[in-house]
């Protein structure tokens, strides 16, 4: 929450901000975001039989763009964690693993154990064991190769 609800583009999902469930789940944290009535970008292309999907990568590179100018890292970026909403725009969600790099708040102790193998950098990695888990924490190079990662899933080309 801490990093998300700063945030304002039209590529990233907005916060809207959170509430306490006491009936369904317990006394569980809701957060609270925009509605995106076709889901995540890989259920999107399961299901739309002629999606653009040129348009849908610029978008996620212009809402991560926008996330690094604004020195945040996404940290967990991947096609899952790209929703669509009903005009078709593609917004980036799930800051969970976020970082602002102007925040120390925001800098885990140590790296997350919940990193996507598929979307991980190999320089993320570990090799000198100083690190319990083997991965050092994500960077803005590190969120460019899962924007890939990601480009590589959504794209025409096979």
């Amino acid at each position: 929450m801490r990093n998300w609800h700063k945030l304002n583009h039209p590529n990233v999902n907005p916060f809207y901000g959170w509430a306490m469930d006491k009936i369904s789940f317990g006394d569980n944290l809701c957060l609270v975001s925009g509605f995106c009535a076709r889901y995540s970008v890989s259920r999107y292309l399961r299901s739309e039989p002629h999606p653009d999907r040129w348009k849908i990568i610029i978008e996620i590179a212009a809402g991560l763009c926008y996330l690094h100018q604004n020195s945040i890292i996404h940290g967990d970026l991947k096609p899952n964690n790209v929703l669509v909403d009903a005009d078709g725009k593609a917004r980036l969600c799930d800051f969970g693993l976020s970082i602002a790099l102007s925040d120390k708040l925001t800098r885990p102790d140590e790296p997350s154990r919940f990193y996507t193998p598929a979307y991980l950098a190999p320089e993320m990695l570990e090799d000198d064991n100083d690190s319990e888990n083997g991965c050092r924490p994500p960077t803005i190079q590190s969120d460019v190769w899962s924007f890939g990662c990601t480009a590589m899933q959504v794209s025409p080309l096979p």
